[in-house]
C-alpha cells in the first residue's frame, strides 16, 4: 500500500517537485529542469539489455542533458 501511495503522490509534478527539492542536494536540484520531468515505466531495460524496476523513474534535463531520476 505505501508503494501504491508513493507513486500515485509522484505522478503529480508538485509533488515531485517539492519531494526532489527537500531531498536531493540543493546544486544538483538547482541543475534539473523540472518543467521537463515526466514520468517513466517502472520498469526499462538499459543499455546492457538487464532489466531493472524502480519505485519511481522521471526523465528530465541536468544542464540541457537528458537525464533520469529514479527513486527507489
Amino acid at each position: 500500500a505505501h508503494d501504491q501511495f508513493f507513486r500515485t503522490a509522484m505522478a503529480d509534478k508538485r509533488v515531485a517537485r517539492d519531494f526532489l527539492q527537500s531531498w536531493l542536494p540543493k546544486d544538483l536540484y538547482q541543475s534539473v529542469d523540472l518543467e521537463k520531468l515526466e514520468i517513466q515505466p517502472r520498469s526499462y531495460i538499459n543499455d546492457v539489455r538487464k532489466e531493472s524496476a524502480v519505485d519511481v523513474l522521471f526523465k528530465t534535463e541536468i544542464e540541457g542533458h537528458e537525464a533520469y531520476l529514479y527513486l527507489l
